[in-house]
């Protein structure tokens, strides 16, 4: 009877564990149980346009939005971003976020960018994903040719079928690793490419309407510009004509009094260079 009762009292352990465990995974993702969106977070020195409502890019789908920006000062001087995800999206452990732009003056949204291979742990409800910059991503593209030479060599210099194994195996790991390096680059293409051609095709209209302008207005310009230079053309005599003035005055500054002030003019010589007589006050 004894050995009966130790049973049961492990049996109710092990439920009483179980249903421990099975609380803790409720609480920890009840977002995605009960609602139909759940929350993750990214930490960002700067804010870099982003405001409360903006889109959540996952492979091109609006998966979220932008919940709200709040400060933090632990451990140092940050935004908080939280974000609110559709329940629908899958996202693994390893997924880091990127703030992007639509165009080249259009508004910034976040871009999620998946882990090598999608498969993992799901992100719980309040979970911080990194975030990586343009700079991030052609810096590992870098890197990961740069191991892939070594890799490279490394092949060349086996002797073994163990170190063949082995560079084998670490090929594989650096084919996955550079397949998201490329996803993620070749979105940074496609973007910068549709952005270059709406500016493009922007250059093009104005070009166009231009040329409208200039083929509608062309005789009253051509006018315009005959008259212009007609008139530069006179600009020589007339600044000659200036400077001969500026010098007279500079010489007889009385000049510029007035016309009817005769008794502040200087009194002119005779003939004989005698000064008149004075007149009787």
């Amino acid at each position: 009877m004894d050995f009966d009762k130790r049973d049961v009292m492990a049996g109710l352990l092990v439920v009483a564990a179980v249903a421990v465990l099975l609380g803790a995974l409720f609480v920890v993702n009840r977002g995605r149980f009960l609602g139909k969106s759940f929350h993750i977070s990214a930490r960002l020195p700067d804010m870099g346009g982003l405001e409360k409502g903006l889109d959540v890019v996952y492979k091109g789908y609006k998966a979220g939005t932008v919940e709200r920006v709040t400060l933090s000062y632990e451990p140092s001087f940050v935004f908080i971003v939280r974000m609110d995800i559709d329940r629908q999206i899958r996202l693994y452990e390893g997924t880091s976020v990127m703030v992007r732009s639509k165009g080249l003056m259009g508004s910034r949204y976040l871009e999620l960018m998946p882990p090598p291979g999608e498969t993992g742990v799901l992100l719980a409800e309040g979970a911080v994903v990194p975030v990586v910059t343009e700079g991030d991503i052609m810096a590992k593209a870098g890197e990961v040719l740069s191991q892939v030479e070594k890799i490279m060599g490394r092949l060349k210099t086996a002797d073994t079928a163990g170190q063949l194994h082995g560079v084998v195996a670490d090929a594989r790991i650096l084919v996955q690793n550079l397949s998201a390096t490329m996803v993620s680059a070749r979105i940074l293409v496609e973007e910068n490419r549709a952005s270059l051609r709406k500016s493009l095709d922007g250059a093009q209209g104005v070009t166009t309407q231009l040329d409208g302008l200039l083929q509608k207005r062309g005789p009253e310009l051509d006018r315009i510009l005959r008259n212009a230079d007609q008139s530069l053309s006179h600009m020589p005599a007339i600044l000659m004509n200036v400077e001969e003035l500026t010098e007279d005055l500079k010489r007889n500054p009385w000049r510029l009094l007035r016309k009817g002030d005769s008794k502040d003019v200087p009194p002119k010589l005779d003939h004989n260079h005698a000064l008149p007589p004075a007149t009787a006050p």
